[in-house]
């Protein structure tokens, strides 16, 4: 499964990741302390009236990144959106990194 780009949010990117060749769910990546109030400020309203679930999720560190991101992904269901809480930068980077299947953040730009 490769995330694919939509478009760079404030301190983040909003990603497409396909289930299958029909399903996909949304995928949000911010820099965020863990707060589930703050998702208001990373997810449009329409997501929040779309069909399907969001779920949210933390990223504290580096080493648990990929965890987490099998986690996340096994839980869900076509149309579900995801929220991933990154406290830095550079776990974010690494996150959308992961799902996109690049190796660096520049590489989606380019």
């Amino acid at each position: 499964m490769q995330a694919s780009l939509v478009e760079f949010i404030d301190d983040g990117a909003a990603l497409r990741l396909p289930l299958d060749d029909v399903a996909a769910v949304h995928v949000y990546v911010a820099v965020s302390e863990p707060d589930v109030e703050a998702v208001a400020n990373i997810v449009p309203e329409s997501q929040f009236q779309a069909d399907g679930n969001i779920h949210v999720f933390a990223i504290l560190s580096l080493a648990e990144a990929p965890e987490i991101l099998e986690e996340a992904i096994s839980s869900v269901d076509d149309q579900d959106t995801i929220v991933f809480l990154c406290q830095t930068a550079e776990i974010k980077d690494q996150v959308i990194c992961q799902l996109c299947n690049v190796a660096h953040i520049d590489n989606l730009i380019n």
